[in-house]
């Protein structure tokens, strides 16, 4: 029986695998993680679809009052207010 350190609370590092942010070591150490466990295996797929899906959705462009706001807080950043 396979006993993973992890204990079944992978939590953010599932995230951080499929986004490419862990370090070598533990992404190797997770990746033998899902080779064994379909519920985590799952998962990562459902996380990879979201994230596909998210990189699919354009946002709205700002409003007038947005880009004026935007317009005058640069304006004073420069001015050094």
């Amino acid at each position: 029986m396979h006993t993973d350190p992890f204990g079944h609370s992978l939590g953010t590092l599932l995230t951080g695998y499929v986004d490419g942010e862990l370090p070598a070591a533990l992404s190797r150490a997770v990746s033998g993680h899902l080779r064994e466990c379909d519920s985590c295996g799952a998962e990562v797929a459902s996380l990879i679809r979201l994230k596909s899906a998210l990189r699919a959705v354009r946002s709205p462009p700002p409003s007038a009052t947005a880009q004026a706001r935007l317009v005058e807080r640069l304006r004073a950043a420069r001015l050094g207010r």
